[in-house]
């Protein structure tokens, strides 16, 4: 007997981007239960989005099945880009794209859709938790512009022939931009896909 072979998506005309980035996505370890934590982003747009690529991801973990809908996934993208899916049943035809311009598209959209999400203080080191506090991000922020901002009057202050202190006050600085960074524009998609993000 031939061995089993994971599902693909129906191929409905020039999806195939479409679909070598859904087989990527769902042998990614993290990627599923990272939306499924996080399905509900308080924007029914993306909501969608999520809910419709949570369902094709599972179909394909079934190997007992040769061909997977993704309708209504290609309806939610195309939603959101047409000019990327373009709208069925109103007699356009969809063409051919890139699958890296598709997979940066999607990880910076869900990026987009969850770097509102508050975050705790143990998400920097950990990655996906549960979502922390806002009030409590708040004070982190505000406690690390003013830091930085010490710093910054610090250096002011030091005479650059002192290369010793003067260079250790720029790695506060930096450090602390860094920290900022995260907690201004940190999501759990970014730290799984932190990579293909950068790229982007």
């Amino acid at each position: 007997s031939s061995k089993p072979t994971p599902p693909g998506i129906y191929n409905t005309g020039n999806i195939c981007f479409i679909n070598s980035i859904i087989q990527c996505l769902a042998t990614m370890e993290g990627f599923h239960t990272l939306l499924l934590r996080y399905s509900d982003t308080g924007k029914e747009q993306y909501n969608t989005l999520i809910s419709n690529l949570i369902s094709v991801l599972y179909q394909c973990q079934n190997w007992q099945v040769r061909l997977i809908n993704a309708d209504k996934l290609l309806a939610s993208i195309s939603s959101l880009v047409p000019y990327l899916v373009s709208p069925r049943g109103l007699g356009q035809t969809q063409s051919q794209q890139d699958a890296a311009e598709f997979l940066l598209w999607i990880l910076d959209i869900l990026h987009t859709a969850y770097k509102t999400t508050p975050i705790a203080d143990d998400v920097i080191e950990t990655g996906v938790t549960e979502q922390g506090s806002k009030a409590a991000t708040d004070i982190k922020i505000r406690q690390l512009e003013v830091a930085k901002d010490g710093c910054m009057k610090e250096l002011e202050g030091v005479d650059s022939s002192n290369i010793r202190t003067y260079r250790d006050l720029l790695m506060r600085v930096s450090n602390l931009d860094k920290e900022l960074l995260n907690y201004r524009d940190m999501s759990p998609v970014y730290e799984l896909c932190c990579g293909q993000l950068m790229e982007a």
